[in-house]
């Protein structure tokens, strides 16, 4: 149930107001060929999703998804790696709702504001989400100099990302498909309590 909603919000948030039901099953199937899954420094795993609404509820659509990633070892603790990762929604015979919709931000490109990427609507600047969306990363790891046993490390990384596709139309929706680009800097640390990181990410290419 979507409730509070501002007036001056998008005609398109305001809509979505009131309350749905999805009933759906969701599948993945995962291949893993990693050296190691906590630490990996050679192979890749694949993961490939699928979610279909409509066994009930109010909700029709599939949501596919893949993920990849590839690890290289270039140098005794230099591990380089390749992330990329797709996904769609497809209504069955009913419009997809704003909520169910994809919103890529920070979490899959570091550097953005949340919903940072994707449709939006021009008269109040709020996120619709998309139907479609890609992103990928390449990232190299490697120590500061310091014992191995203080599990340090620190990385740099250029990310990629786009979300497009609505299917919602108007003179005030801005639909591109145009790749957004970041790159910056982290450090992690093995610590007793569990991994911990920090990233820093700038945008290189972005739109105002």
């Amino acid at each position: 149930t979507v409730t509070s909603v501002d007036n001056a919000a998008s005609r398109f948030v305001i809509a979505s107001k009131g309350g749905t039901s999805t009933s759906s099953l969701a599948s993945s199937l995962r291949l893993d060929r990693r050296d190691d899954r906590r630490k990996p420094t050679e192979g890749y795993v694949i993961r490939v999703s699928a979610e279909v609404a409509g066994l009930g509820g109010t909700e029709r659509f599939i949501k596919p998804e893949v993920k990849g990633t590839k690890y290289y070892s270039l140098f005794p603790d230099w591990i380089a790696s390749a992330t990329m990762r797709l996904g769609t929604i497809q209504g069955l015979g009913r419009p997809i709702r704003l909520t169910d919709r994809f919103f890529i931000g920070q979490d899959q490109i570091r550097g953005f504001a949340v919903g940072g990427i994707g449709p939006r609507d021009s008269a109040t600047g709020d996120a619709l989400g998309a139907d479609t969306f890609y992103a990928g990363s390449l990232e190299l790891s490697f120590p500061l100099g310091l014992p191995k046993e203080f599990g340090i490390k620190a990385h740099v990384f250029a990310d990629i990302a786009s979300a497009f596709g609505l299917d919602e139309s108007g003179p005030t929706v801005i639909d591109v498909s145009t790749p957004r680009v970041s790159a910056g800097v982290g450090v992690s640390w093995d610590s007793p309590f569990g991994p911990v990181r920090v990233d820093l990410g700038f945008p290189v290419i972005k739109k105002s």
